[in-house]
């Protein structure tokens, strides 16, 4: 329930595993910004989820072809998520 009533904000994003992923991305001078950029977009993103769900079921005649269209994104997402950032294995973080 703590979960549930706390507010947005005060739950550490940062903490994520996309989180972790993009500290190494930015430089130190830009990266609080940075990080605020994508993990805001992203909501903005996903915040077009239900209405192209609902489009979906409305325009194909049922909830199981939708489905099925948005669970291939995930699939698409499982195969491009390895090739979309440079590997920082064993790498330093830029200063």
């Amino acid at each position: 329930m703590a979960t549930i009533a706390a507010p947005e904000h005060a739950q550490p994003q940062a903490l994520t595993a996309a989180g972790w992923r993009a500290l190494e991305l930015f430089p130190t001078a830009v990266r609080g910004s940075a990080i605020s950029l994508v993990f805001d977009v992203t909501r903005y993103v996903a915040a077009a989820g239900p209405l192209l769900a609902g489009w979906l079921i409305v325009n194909l005649g049922g909830v199981s072809a939708a489905a099925s269209i948005i669970g291939l994104s995930y699939l698409l997402g499982l195969i491009v998520t390895p090739f979309a950032a440079p590997e920082t294995k064993g790498r330093p973080l830029p200063a």
